[in-house]
């Protein structure tokens, strides 16, 4: 499992000629086909906040959301950590059919002042 040291938000996604950006730390190069596994974990403290990340990755000269949907509960919903639940955790995965494929993670609701870690990788499907 990789940890990345950057989480992208939403309004301020990254250049896709990915200058400037460190693989292994802003992105990652997953290469086959099957499933990302993204774990986030969210600040200790007080309240309830939320963060919820999703990955992207590059395709068509852009950022494309894995498995999203504009209609409501037709698509997969990003990785949703809220403190006091779960440990302050929160795990999923997103099918990937893209080989070699840039990819990052995006917050795509909460602030980044309360993401503790990310991490994403190819999960392990087999029996």
């Amino acid at each position: 499992m990789s940890e990345l040291a950057t989480v992208y938000e939403l309004s301020a996604l990254p250049s896709v000629s990915l200058s400037g950006m460190t693989e292994e730390t802003d992105y990652l190069r997953l290469v086959g086909r099957g499933y990302l596994r993204v774990r986030v974990q969210i600040t200790a403290g007080a309240g309830t906040p939320s963060v919820a990340v999703r990955p992207y990755q590059l395709f068509a000269g852009g950022w494309w959301p894995l498995r999203a949907d504009g209609a409501a509960d037709v698509g997969v919903k990003p990785v949703t950590a809220t403190r006091g639940s779960f440990n302050n955790r929160a795990e999923g995965m997103f099918q990937a059919t893209s080989s070699k494929t840039p990819t990052i993670l995006v917050l795509e609701s909460g602030s980044l002042a309360n993401v503790a870690a990310v991490y994403l990788d190819r999960a392990d499907v087999s029996p």
